[in-house]
């Protein structure tokens, strides 16, 4: 039986995330912690084998998964499926002023996320199968036995995870996916055990 690690890694800090802001399929850029972050990252990384690196192209996500393949001398294989959500009009507000201006749909964002489409932008079950189709691509190209690190978003990983553990959509607020945080897959011949969860005690 051949045995692969995949590490689901979300990108380090923005202002964004620091402001609790949606910034979905905005481009931000990293901050100073954000930085600091990759460097412990890498860091943690420095005693694990990687045979591959996967990451969204967007800009947080290569700003964390580039210094990363530079120390294991890979290269990022960028993977436009795995692009933030889009929240549509929500992108650039922070969430009192999303309330405020959509309370409905908010009430339906936090207690049905599987059945929200937000203003102008794209549901979580079309995100989610757009990254599982891709995943399992990977998987399939890659063989059962790689390691394998995945650079992405905390929405996306979200509905990763969802689809890994047989999850339904409404439960993915129950999943916690800090910046720069590592979840780890056991890859058993295409059978996926969750062994690590929201790792970020190397911060």
């Amino acid at each position: 039986m051949k045995h692969g690690t995949i590490y689901i890694i979300r990108h380090g800090m923005t202002d964004g995330n620091k402001l609790k802001s949606f910034q979905g399929g905005l481009e931000k850029s990293l901050n100073a912690d954000g930085l600091a972050q990759v460097q412990k990252l890498i860091q943690y990384f420095q005693n694990i084998p990687l045979d591959a690196i996967y990451s969204s192209p967007m800009v947080r996500a290569r700003q964390t998964a580039d210094p990363l393949a530079k120390v294991k001398g890979l290269q990022v294989q960028e993977v436009p499926e795995f692009h933030e959500v889009s929240f549509g009009s929500w992108e650039g507000q922070e969430y009192d002023e999303i309330v405020k201006k959509w309370p409905q749909e908010m009430h339906l964002f936090l207690n049905k996320p599987g059945e929200f489409l937000p203003p102008n932008g794209k549901s979580f079950f079309d995100v989610q199968k757009r990254a599982w189709g891709k995943f399992e691509e990977i998987m399939a190209k890659e063989g059962n036995g790689k390691q394998i690190a995945i650079i992405s978003h905390g929405g996306c990983i979200r509905l990763l995870l969802c689809a890994i553990l047989g999850m339904p959509l409404n439960k993915m607020w129950s999943l916690s996916v800090g910046n720069a945080s590592v979840t780890t897959i056991h890859n058993w011949d295409g059978r996926m055990i969750m062994v690590g969860y929201n790792d970020s005690h190397f911060l």
